[in-house]
């Protein structure tokens, strides 16, 4: 792997783990206030948890895009159990 490409994997990953830390923080958090949740709503949270964080980023921002799939879905699920 090309060290460039080293440090746009990092940094998507490094993104990556903002979005689910702080989605993860979030489903605690309804769940001690005893709201209830469902998928869609962690779904919606990931994008705008992914929006917010990239425009706070800005322009200079090398995420990429984020793509809250069935498959990010469940694999958030499986690591934050």
């Amino acid at each position: 792997m090309l060290a460039g490409m080293k440090t746009l994997y990092f940094l998507q990953n490094t993104f990556l783990c903002c979005i689910e830390d702080a989605a993860f923080m979030w489903v605690q958090d309804c769940y001690k206030k005893g709201i209830p949740i469902d998928s869609n709503m962690i779904w919606e949270k990931a994008k705008s948890l992914y929006d917010n964080l990239k425009q706070k980023e800005g322009e200079v921002s090398k995420a990429g895009e984020f793509n809250v799939s069935k498959g990010w879905f469940n694999n958030f699920l499986k690591y934050q159990a």
